[in-house]
């Protein structure tokens, strides 16, 4: 199932400014301690493009649970084929998503946790290749159908 979309598939500019470009050399250890710049950035480009109050919300998650988190994905660039094959490119683009593998316990409180702090959209997927996967977001709620939660 396809994510949300606002009624023009578009996400709002003020996203799009908000958003900061990050690489080895400039990544914020000390602000987000339990995430690396290698594991974040776009597997397809390297870029590493994310909004800061994001990765401070996803360090707060983090923090709360008080356990590793494993990102699959974290910023993925417009040219990432994900992105490429959806009719407009989604919350990874907009440096605003992760997706974390899991275990059936670890989804139960992620999923809880990102809710009461402030994630506006969740996806939960099942696989029986790669196990459990959630998609945590915290896009602008005007611009998208927000909050959301979905299966994928």
């Amino acid at each position: 199932m396809r994510q949300p979309r606002s009624r023009t598939g578009h996400m709002a500019q003020e996203n799009d400014s908000q958003a900061e470009e990050f690489t080895s050399a400039n990544w914020p250890k000390e602000r987000w301690p339990n995430f690396s710049h290698a594991e974040m950035r776009c597997t397809h480009t390297g870029i590493c493009r994310l909004n800061p109050s994001f990765m401070d919300r996803l360090q707060g998650l983090r923090s709360l649970l008080k356990t590793p988190m494993l990102v699959t994905s974290g910023y993925r660039a417009p040219s990432h084929p994900v992105e490429v094959s959806k009719a407009h490119p989604g919350t990874h683009s907009e440096g605003h998503a992760v997706d974390i593998r899991c275990g059936s316990g670890d989804a139960w409180r992620i999923v809880t946790a990102a809710g009461s702090l402030g994630f506006t959209g969740i996806g939960v997927a099942q696989s029986s290749k790669g196990g459990r996967f959630v998609h945590l977001d915290d896009i602008d709620k005007a611009a998208w159908s927000r909050p959301a939660m979905w299966s994928y």
